[in-house]
């Protein structure tokens, strides 16, 4: 269980009207959609953290509204060094998992890079987790429109094919208790509708800690050289930590050892297609027959 921060006699946030709404109706929604209220044997919340700025203001969330929770860490094994460590001193209690396939393996068993379209890491080493329990997440639809469209207060995540979500407006949460699937994943986002201005503020009024790569230009932590960002920024990933580009140099060379991407040449020039944002049209596996299209995406 979650070592629990001292509630402070002030639950309200200092500042505006908004920030005050928005903080009472986080911290309504995870008490009104506590396990525990339908039977005091229900396992606790489940909080999926990265330990990034949305994360942590989850957690602390929990805290103030006096529900039980356990916060558990996926490991990447390419998340940002900094990130680690900093998990490690200020959330030392959370439950971590660590894959039993790296990202660098799991690129060589897929044959091929991941891709903004085919993004298999992030269901191999981010994805798994809660299945069946009632869970938080730090979700926010400021961070982008896909977002915005797919998540709520309350969602309840099917997975078939792929993972659908159904979003539930606050007259139909009863429905979402009474008939969503065992195994299916029911995401409490408390913080769905704060903008940037009052997750910081929420931030400094608790005088909370956070990782250092945001006083350094970074505004969302990710997955080191993650395809879902810019190329320029992939590219200054690469370069701040060059042990992770090597890694994934590696796990290129080994594609081409197998037999993948024969036409490319050379691992340098797999990672300088892999890191562009240009479009790739044709076939480059000359074994799948994938067409490898970029589109600009959010998320």
């Amino acid at each position: 269980m979650a070592v629990r921060h001292e509630i402070p006699d002030q639950l309200h946030m200092d500042g505006s009207t908004v920030e005050q709404k928005l903080y009472d109706e986080a911290i309504y929604w995870l008490k009104f959609m506590n396990p525990r209220n339908d039977s005091p044997d229900a396992p606790p919340y489940y909080l999926a953290t990265s330990f990034g700025k949305d994360s942590i203001v989850a957690q602390r969330l929990c805290d103030e509204a006096g529900v039980p929770y356990e916060a558990h860490h996926n490991h990447t094994t390419v998340d940002p060094p900094e990130l680690v460590y900093f998990g490690r001193k200020h959330y030392p209690d959370a439950i971590r998992h660590y894959p039993a396939r790296n990202m660098f393996q799991i690129i060589v068993d897929k044959g091929i890079m991941p891709l903004r379209q085919m993004r298999f890491c992030c269901d191999k080493l981010k994805e798994d987790g809660g299945e069946g329990r009632r869970c938080v997440m730090g979700i926010r639809a400021a961070e982008s429109s896909r977002r915005a469209k797919t998540w709520g207060l309350a969602t309840e995540r099917s997975r078939r094919s792929e993972y659908v979500n159904r979003i539930f407006d606050p007259d139909d949460v009863a429905n979402l208790l009474s008939r969503c699937s065992s195994k299916s994943l029911v995401v409490i986002s408390p913080m769905i509708h704060w903008p940037d201005s009052v997750l910081w503020n929420f931030i400094r009024d608790r005088k909370m800690p956070y990782c250092e790569l945001y006083d350094q230009g970074y505004t969302r932590l990710g997955c080191i050289m993650c395809p879902m960002a810019s190329e320029h920024q992939r590219r200054a990933e690469g370069e701040r930590w060059p042990g992770y580009y090597r890694l994934y140099l590696k796990a290129a060379q080994k594609l081409i050892d197998n037999g993948r991407f024969a036409n490319l040449g050379s691992a340098e020039s797999i990672m300088d297609w892999w890191l562009s944002e240009r479009t790739q049209s044709k076939d480059i596996t000359n074994e799948n027959q994938i067409s490898l299209i970029y589109n600009e995406c959010e998320d």
